[in-house]
Protein backbone atom coordinates (compact mmCIF):
# COMPACT_ATOMS: atom_id res chain seq x y z
CA UNK A 1 0.00 0.00 0.00
CA UNK A 2 2.90 2.57 1.02
CA UNK A 3 4.50 1.49 -2.04
CA UNK A 4 1.38 2.61 -4.37
CA UNK A 5 0.94 6.08 -1.80
CA UNK A 6 4.32 6.58 -3.04
CA UNK A 7 3.87 5.59 -6.77
CA UNK A 8 0.68 8.39 -6.73
CA UNK A 9 2.80 11.20 -4.58
CA UNK A 10 5.44 10.59 -7.59
CA UNK A 11 3.33 11.40 -10.67
CA UNK A 12 1.25 14.00 -8.47
CA UNK A 13 4.55 15.58 -7.87
CA UNK A 14 5.69 15.08 -11.46
CA UNK A 15 2.72 16.61 -13.44
CA UNK A 16 3.13 19.17 -10.43
CA UNK A 17 6.52 20.18 -11.81
CA UNK A 18 5.80 19.82 -15.23
CA UNK A 19 2.72 22.53 -15.01
CA UNK A 20 5.97 24.92 -14.85
CA UNK A 21 7.63 23.78 -17.99
CA UNK A 22 7.82 25.49 -21.15
CA UNK A 23 6.54 23.75 -23.99
CA UNK A 24 9.62 23.89 -26.05
CA UNK A 25 11.06 21.47 -23.00
CA UNK A 26 7.36 19.65 -23.20
CA UNK A 27 8.38 18.90 -26.83
CA UNK A 28 12.03 17.80 -26.28
CA UNK A 29 11.02 15.21 -23.54
CA UNK A 30 8.27 13.78 -25.47
CA UNK A 31 10.91 13.16 -28.74
CA UNK A 32 12.78 11.74 -26.10
CA UNK A 33 10.28 9.43 -24.99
Amino acid sequence: PHDKDRALLVVSYANYLTSFVPPRNRNASSRIE
